[in-house]
């Protein structure tokens, strides 16, 4: 897989390398909710999800790149 290359030139708008750190916390708030609800006796959402999206995290999204760069294609 060394020379594995993306096929479509899409990268990042921003200079966050990962979402990581933001999805492990919508992750954890999402599992805040739902423990909360229950607690409640209320039946919880089923695959909503108010604390992720654009929005939220630091990337604001991805665009195309005209010219890309062999580093903007690596996996």
């Amino acid at each position: 897989m060394s020379r594995s290359r993306k096929k479509t030139p899409i990268v990042g708008s921003t200079t966050v390398t990962s979402e990581k750190e933001d999805k492990q916390i919508a992750h954890r708030r999402e599992r805040h909710d739902v423990k909360t609800q229950l607690s409640q006796g209320l039946e919880p959402e089923v695959h909503h999800h108010p604390h992720s999206g654009s929005e939220h995290f630091a990337k604001d999204g991805k665009r195309w790149v005209d010219n890309p760069d062999p580093k903007d294609l690596r996996k």
